[in-house]
């Protein structure tokens, strides 16, 4: 059976060259499979961090850092 697509966001708990854990605030953990084309971008990403994983069968497809989508920041005054 297939795990399906799906996301979450959280803060990561471990990450390294194959995988990456993430703890959501209701405290849900995912580990999640990751490829040598998501790790090449994931270099400012570390333990501690807040993402939002997009993932596919447990494969994570896209990570994306809280902050580094356009217009996520809070408007200067």
């Amino acid at each position: 059976m297939s795990a399906g697509t799906g996301f979450q966001s959280g803060e990561v708990t471990g990450i390294n060259d194959s995988s990456i854990s993430v703890t959501s605030t209701d405290g849900y953990t995912k580990t999640y499979t990751i490829d040598g084309d998501i790790v090449s971008r994931l270099t400012d990403i570390a333990q501690g961090d807040t993402v939002t994983v997009v993932s596919e069968d447990g494969t994570a497809q896209s990570i994306t850092e809280a902050g580094a989508m356009p217009g996520s920041q809070p408007p200067t005054q």
